[in-house]
């Protein structure tokens, strides 16, 4: 009885530990435990907070060191970071995903998917650059990419449309569907998450 009172209460204080680190937004409601794994994740504060950024979750929660696979930034490619390394203590906006998706069949697929972009440099004047020779554009094609430009190569890889109208696969080799997606004005990472996906929780991912 005795130990099992020690592990309630280390527990109590690994929550309020970690709801400490994960930055000002310490009011959220933490998240039940659950699987995470392919929802898109956003945070504010880029360029004078006149954007937001976008990663996926990579991991099932965000209690592993590198649960986050993100396009960084200029000068840094596709890859894990840690949660801090994503929230860089900016608040956090929340988890999203697909509309008419069951994440419980698809999230590690997703997370399948992104992983094949890891290395991937940053592109910042479109979601994607690359050069494809075949019908669609795989991994090893992409050449550049923004944050929200990661979320919907994997989200439309697998038909899952977030963004473009008719011209909404992003991983088509087509010339006007490259052109659709090479902006920023008409879609970027906050634009992504307000308009073109389904809003899931505010709640932390743990």
């Amino acid at each position: 009885m005795r130990n099992k009172r020690i592990v309630m209460w280390l527990n109590v204080f690994l929550l309020i530990v970690m709801t400490i680190l994960l930055g000002r937004n310490t009011d959220v409601e933490v998240q039940a435990s659950g699987d995470w794994r392919g929802y898109a994740v956003y945070r504010d504060g880029v360029v004078g907070n006149l954007n937001d950024h976008a990663a996926l979750m990579d991991s099932s929660n965000i209690m592993v060191n590198y649960p986050i696979i993100q396009a960084s930034g200029p000068g840094c490619s596709v890859d894990w970071v840690s949660w801090f390394g994503f929230t860089t203590g900016e608040n956090y906006l929340g988890l999203y995903k697909p509309y008419n998706c069951n994440m419980s069949q698809w999230g590690a697929t997703f997370v399948s998917k992104a992983r094949e972009l890891r290395g991937t440099s940053y592109y910042f004047w479109g979601q994607i650059y690359y050069e494809a020779s075949g019908t669609y554009v795989l991994p090893r094609e992409v050449l550049g990419m923004r944050c929200d430009g990661l979320v919907e190569y994997v989200y439309e890889w697998f038909g899952f449309p977030v963004y473009g109208g008719q011209f909404w696969d992003i991983t088509k080799n087509d010339t006007d569907c490259f052109d659709q997606h090479d902006t920023l004005t008409t879609i970027n990472p906050r634009l992504q998450h307000e308009d073109y996906l389904d809003f899931v929780s505010s709640s932390s991912p743990m």
